[in-house]
């Protein structure tokens, strides 16, 4: 009889381990099914490509010298940028050098402008036909506004940047405005620089010129 009983109590040990082992097998099933549900889930929102509209697009110049300044446009040649969780993360825009235009200034002026702008004491732009800015990192401040850091390449010399930027994002565009403060010496624009030149007088050039941006992509 004690034979008998002890042998039932064993079996009943032996059934109830191997069910709480069957709990734990399946709890951490369960457990890796919901980790690989989760990772799944977030693998699977994309991110959205948006382009640009260049004749919805603006991107306004100023120059600045001793006796005044003057100012003027660029074409954007092309661009996009990427938007993941309706937050900016990524892009980079092409200007087409050979595009611009002085739009304070008429006739032969701005002609003689123009071409002294395009040859190489400025943008060379025959040699280098393209200007371009690459986002390295987007960060969210408060709604739409940005601190945005990147790469801007003029005349092939390439510079870290970073500035403030106003940016909307809705399910089929996007508008970013932005004011850029460019050194141009950093990119082997040193005409007219006093910083590079002695007895310039009222001849000097700011070595900074402004870059106004306004940006519409579509999806």
């Amino acid at each position: 009889m004690k034979k008998f009983l002890l042998m039932a109590l064993v079996g009943l040990l032996s059934v109830n381990i191997m069910s709480a082992q069957t709990k734990a097998v399946a709890k951490t099933k369960a457990t890796t099914v919901k980790k690989k549900a989760t990772k799944s889930n977030i693998a699977t929102v994309a991110a959205n490509e948006y382009s640009v509209d260049a004749g919805a697009s603006s991107a306004v110049w100023k120059g600045y010298k001793v006796t005044g300044s003057h100012a003027g446009k660029v074409t954007l040649k092309s661009g996009k940028v990427s938007v993941k969780g309706n937050k900016l993360t990524g892009g980079q825009f092409e200007m087409d050098m050979n595009s611009i235009v002085c739009t304070d200034l008429q006739g032969e002026y701005a002609d003689k402008f123009v071409k002294h702008l395009k040859n190489e004491d400025f943008f060379h732009s025959e040699k280098y036909p393209t200007s371009s800015f690459k986002i390295t990192s987007a960060t969210l401040k408060s709604e739409n506004q940005y601190n945005v850091k990147g790469d801007l390449t003029i005349k092939g010399i390439t510079h870290a940047i970073e500035f403030p930027a106003n940016i909307t994002i809705t399910g089929t565009d996007v508008q970013a405005i932005a004011n850029l403060k460019v050194d141009r010496t950093k990119y082997d624009i040193k005409y007219g620089s006093a910083s590079f030149f002695d007895k310039l007088g009222d001849k000097a050039i700011n070595n900074d010129f402004d870059l106004e941006l306004n940006i519409v992509l579509k999806k």
